[in-house]
């Protein structure tokens, strides 16, 4: 197994501690170097303590010393510098969509089964049927929405009834921004216009610099930004004009 992330807790950075609260060390390991989740720097691991692990991923624990002893400061220090290739390199957990990881499906539809990992040779349409036909959560639409999307074969030997379920738009959904049609979005109440790379609108209440008449008045009429997102930005989609066949959804 190789380390893939590690987080120190420091007693002295939390107002919830006690004097003879330990510091600790939590050291993420796994198997699968091909996960599509460790290659976006996410792992389900992380924040879920009441859902069965990961099959690939082992979380282990070295535990430091309390604020009280000498040898606190120095063990915190030492594990930084041990670890600091890896401190904090997971950046948060994947998306709740279905998806394929290994010889798994995660599931992380905790409505509908608290397990969170199933093989894939067990996940066939009978399985799914089954779950459908003993749930009637909100999220079931979506949820046989991602099975067209990442597993179309299950779908498609799904009993019509079921299939009828499925989510019949977009809109709502989370998309990187990057794989959106050019259009127009609305940030906090403003209007841009996006063309594909870049982000383009009036923002009024960016008045860091003030022009004025002859008169002393104001005369800044707008002022015109432009924003170049990182390839990781998200948005809601809110129009379904804005998807296209290579939109990328995070939800």
């Amino acid at each position: 197994m190789t380390i893939i992330n590690v987080q120190i807790f420091d007693p002295k950075n939390s107002s919830y501690t006690r004097r003879d609260d330990l510091s600790s060390c939590r050291i993420y390991h796994c198997s699968n170097s091909e996960c599509s989740f460790l290659k976006n720097k996410q792992c389900s691991l992380i924040n879920h303590i009441f859902m069965k692990d990961c099959p690939y991923g082992q979380i282990f624990q070295e535990k430091g010393f309390s604020k009280r002893t000498k040898k606190y400061d120095h063990w915190i220090e030492e594990k930084k510098e041990q670890y600091k290739d890896v401190l904090n390199s997971i950046q948060g957990s994947p998306p709740n969509k279905l998806a394929i990881i290994g010889d798994y499906v995660y599931f992380p539809y905790y409505k509908l089964s608290i397990q969170k990992f199933y093989k894939i040779s067990d996940f066939d349409e009978v399985f799914v049927e089954s779950i459908l036909r003993t749930h009637t959560d909100e999220i079931i639409p979506l949820f046989i929405l991602h099975l067209n999307e990442v597993m179309p074969e299950i779908y498609k030997k799904l009993k019509l009834e079921y299939q009828k379920l499925c989510k019949k738009n977009n809109v709502g959904r989370k998309a990187l921004l990057h794989t959106i049609s050019p259009c127009t979005i609305e940030f906090n109440k403003e209007i841009l216009t996006w063309d594909g790379e870049k982000l383009y609108g009036n923002l009024n209440s960016c008045v860091n610099i003030q022009l004025y008449d002859q008169n002393k008045r104001p005369a800044t009429k707008e002022i015109e930004i432009s924003i170049i997102p990182k390839k990781d930005a998200v948005v809601v989609i809110s129009n379904e004009d804005q998807v296209n066949p290579q939109t990328i959804f995070i939800n």
